[in-house]
């Protein structure tokens, strides 16, 4: 057995009604006078009662049609409206006509003229200009209550509507043309609520249809019969009954008008706060003051997740992520416990809405009406957009907040550094001080004993050396050699001093320059050494031109001495790209050096060499690396044994 839904049913009751009509009119063509023959009630009074009320509210349907055409843009409601309002103006002058031909000729042309507008129906999908839309109604209301004036005025306009007291053919004829009309405006009509479902089309094509019902079967009707007075009563609770639709639905749009202003005003009071108010507590609390106060409900809350709370339908939120809504508190279930607590505040529905962050709910937002299944499609659109605005905004708040304290944290830190430069700056200082007083007792007061030394030594060698034995004489030497490295220890110790602590400034340096300045004075010290500098022209950097001078002194001093045992010795300086950087290198062929032993290269007092072998104090490259460091640079070596060694270097 197959079972009918709701809306089947609904449906069907729909077509149930035109089956109505259509069975009532049948039983008016098999007259009612069949039952009684003779039934005769003449009562003017009586008609001309219906046929204004009538008249009154098809003027107000045509009126009302004409004003939704203007606003929805449904250009069907301008033709039907414009029929009312003639039909309403030709019933009008009809109910205070007096029984005769002019009294039937205005009904006829209300019911034509209504025919033929609804006929037009069909032209629904022509444009028009918004003038010939705003005149033609007036102009057809202007002809109508010309021609009825016309009618009052002289009764022999018109032609033969009554003839012994039954309508004429002419009568019949106009009203047999007119129902077809309006079947024509029917089958419009039955057709857009098809497809649209829109409950007004259905109204207006049942209307249409008896209308058109009572036109076709015009010719089978008596003047003040019992069919006759059954038409007059069964049109005017027609038009009372679609009239009284309109209305409601026309306040029931305006209450919905008002509710939607009042949500969207809600909404917008809500966002200022968001973006006015800086505490997240006020921020909420206002929030949900305004859902209460302007919204119009009951109670509103924020529940966070971490509350430990969890339950009813703002648990749900939580875990699920999606938006819940209680339709009938006093039926729910989920209510069973908390019905009566409910019901005495005044709760009747509820709903719950996720407040999320990247996809993870934190919070749900609460709210409860006093009236039962509240939250309708369109509220819980307006609602989910402001819990949006609600979750965007308390994040905003709490990143806003984090950042102030970020700021706060890093201005305290700024100043714990400040302070802590303060004081290192401080100690250096004093360290500096204390170094330069130790470089200062290095200068002089070390100085002193070791020329002492030397002086005696060298006195004693040239006033007794022919009365001392030749190991006294060696041992003297040795002495003064001693004392002689060690103030040259001295002087290399005091020059790295300075390389670390004096003042740079930085130009434009033209190694290339310093390095032919260097080979040049290394020349002069030794006029029998024939070496080979290859020094690549051009080279210029941004630096200390002192400092990198004692550099470039070191490095090619380093080469010219450890290539000082090498026939056809070679000494070059040059640049390269290292890592996408300019680097610069001075290549030797001296004796090299074992790579294993590298890392002491640029250690103080370091040496891979005896100093029979090469002299030195193992300063040279310490302050080289350290000349180089304060450049931004770095500096490092490679070399093989009797191959030579290449010194590379960078700079900032």
């Amino acid at each position: 057995m197959k079972v009918m839904n709701s809306r089947q049913k609904k449906n069907y009751w729909f077509w149930v009604l035109p089956i109505l009509i259509i069975a009532i009119t049948l039983w008016n063509v098999l007259p009612l006078h069949t039952v009684k023959p003779d039934f005769v009630f003449f009562n003017e009074s009586l008609h001309s009662a219906l046929e204004a009320i009538g008249a009154l509210a098809g003027l107000l349907m045509g009126l009302f049609l004409l004003n939704k055409s203007n606003n929805d843009g449904k250009q069907h409601f301008f033709w039907a409206g414009t029929g009312f309002l003639v039909m309403a103006i030709f019933d009008g002058f009809h109910s205070i006509t007096r029984p005769g031909g002019g009294f039937v000729w205005l009904h006829t042309l209300a019911v034509l003229g209504g025919g033929a507008f609804f006929a037009m129906l069909w032209l629904s999908g022509l444009s028009m200009s918004n003038r010939a839309e705003k005149i033609l109604p007036w102009l057809m209301a202007a002809c109508a209550l010309t021609i009825s004036i016309l009618t009052l005025a002289d009764r022999q306009m018109f032609p033969l509507m009554m003839n012994n007291g039954q309508f004429a053919a002419s009568a019949r004829g106009m009203n047999a043309v007119s129902g077809m009309l309006f079947i024509i405006g029917a089958v419009f009509f039955v057709l857009q609520f098809i497809k649209s479902k829109d409950f007004e089309n259905f109204l207006f094509f049942l209307m249409a249809l008896m209308f058109g019902l009572a036109g076709i079967t015009f010719q089978y009707s008596r003047p003040w019969s019992d069919e006759w007075w059954f038409w007059h009563i069964l049109r005017l609770a027609s038009f009372l009954i679609v009239l009284g639709y309109l209305i409601r639905r026309h306040l029931y749009s305006q209450v919905e008008l008002l509710r939607v202003n009042r949500a969207l005003k809600m909404l917008s009071e809500c966002n200022q706060s968001l973006v006015r108010i800086g505490k997240e507590e006020e921020v909420l609390h206002t929030v949900c003051s305004h859902i209460v106060e302007i919204g119009g409900y009951k109670r509103a809350f924020v529940e966070f997740a971490d509350s430990g709370r969890g339950i009813g339908q703002a648990g749900l939120a939580i875990r699920t992520g999606e938006t819940h809504i209680i339709r009938h508190i006093q039926d729910d279930p989920q209510y069973a416990s908390l019905r009566e607590e409910a019901v005495k505040s005044g709760y009747s529905s509820a709903i719950a809405l996720p407040l999320m962050e990247n996809g993870k709910t934190f919070a749900a937002l609460n709210i409860y009406s006093s009236h039962q299944d509240a939250f309708d499609n369109s509220e819980v659109k307006l609602l989910s957009e402001l819990a949006s605005d609600v979750a965007f905004g308390v994040m905003a708040l709490r990143t806003q907040i984090a950042r102030l304290r970020a700021e706060k944290d890093v201005l305290t830190l700024n100043k714990e550094l400040e302070q802590r430069v303060i004081e290192r700056t401080r100690l250096l200082e004093s360290a500096n001080k204390e170094l330069e007083a130790f470089s200062y007792s290095v200068s002089h007061d070390l100085r002193a004993p070791l020329r002492s030394i030397d002086g005696f030594s060298q006195a004693i060698l040239e006033d007794y050396s022919g009365k001392m034995e030749e190991e006294c004489r060696s041992y003297l030497n040795r002495i003064r050699a001693a004392s002689q490295r060690m103030a040259q220890l001295i002087d290399d110790i005091l020059k790295l001093s300075r390389v670390t602590r004096v003042e740079m400034h930085s130009d434009s340096v033209d190694l290339s320059g310093i390095c032919l300045s260097v080979a040049a004075e290394l020349q002069k010290t030794a006029n029998e050494r024939k070496v080979e500098f290859v020094i690549k022209p051009g080279i210029t950097v941004k630096g200390d031109s002192r400092l990198l001078h004692i550099a470039f002194e070191n490095l090619l001093g380093n080469a010219w001495k450890f290539t000082s045992k090498r026939e056809g010795a070679r000494i070059e300086f040059g640049s390269m790209q290292k890592d996408g950087q300019p680097a610069y290198f001075i290549r030797d062929n001296g004796v090299g050096y074992d790579m294993a032993y590298s890392d002491k290269l640029f250690r103080a007092f370091q040496r891979l060499h005896t100093e029979s072998e090469f002299p030195g104090t193992g300063i040279g490259l310490a302050t080289v690396q350290r000349i180089i460091n304060r450049h931004g640079g770095l500096v490092w070596s490679e070399g093989k044994i009797d191959e030579g060694a290449v010194f590379y270097l960078t700079l900032q």
